[in-house]
């Protein structure tokens, strides 16, 4: 629509056409605005989901340290149990040898079963107490991989509400960017819409007019007679 209005006809549509110019021209501004705030944008959200990354990261280490110290801590009651165990079957079975070998020298009946009865009951002895020693370093594991588990929990926790706390960020700065220019843009929309009633109902004016009269009218006719002694003056200057 802005090119049916020429220079040549100024005179009669002149401030029609730099209204035009002018919305053309705040169109383009607006649109490199738009770029701009968006790339702004653009950049920020990276800067955001960087941090992001980075909570992540750390939070990931503290939760691998904390299972390198579960490991650590695990291994040194698998191993005290077993140093334990390995203790006290030697000394229950060096007891139950050291009756074998009186059992064995005893001609006695009676002595005989008296051994062996206490070599029974020491090797009850040892299975109790290697079930209950088993039983204890269960719970203590189970203790410390509670532990682990609790802690594990509140890192999620953290790790959650940083997350939340992005997402909020991130969505803040998407409709801040959306406001500082939707509302200018909002306002040249209608201001186009208004120019190009204007503008279509002029052309149709004039087109109508034109039919009806296609003699230029009294304004464009003196505007074509001073052009015309314009040259003349020029052509006597000369």
């Amino acid at each position: 629509v802005l090119d049916s209005f020429d220079v040549k006809d100024d005179w009669e549509t002149g401030e029609m056409r730099l209204e035009g110019n002018a919305l053309k021209i705040e169109g383009d501004q607006i649109t490199k605005k738009r770029v701009s705030i968006e790339s702004q944008m653009k950049q920020r959200l990276e800067a955001l989901h960087s941090n992001i990354e980075l909570v992540e990261e750390e939070i990931d280490e503290r939760r691998n340290e904390k299972r390198k110290e579960l490991d650590a801590s695990l291994s040194k009651l698998q191993t005290l149990s077993q140093r334990k165990k390995e203790s006290r079957t030697l000394e229950l079975n060096k007891k139950i040898d050291d009756l074998q070998g009186r059992c064995s020298n005893d001609e006695s009946a009676d002595a005989k079963a008296g051994y062996e009865n206490e070599m029974a009951a020491l090797h009850s002895l040892a299975q109790a107490e290697m079930e209950a020693e088993n039983e204890q370093l269960q719970f203590e594991v189970n203790e410390l991989t509670s532990q682990f588990t609790d802690y594990s929990k509140i890192l999620d926790r953290e790790l959650h509400s940083n997350l939340q706390r992005h997402e909020r960020g991130c969505q803040t700065l998407r409709e801040k960017t959306r406001k500082d220019f939707v509302y200018r843009e909002s306002e040249w929309q209608k201001n186009v819409i208004f120019w190009l009633d204007k503008a279509t109902r002029k052309l149709q004016a004039r087109e109508r007019d034109g039919m009806k009269n296609p003699v230029p009218n009294a304004k464009r006719a003196r505007l074509e007679q001073r052009k015309i002694a314009k040259r003349n003056d020029q052509a006597g200057i000369g």
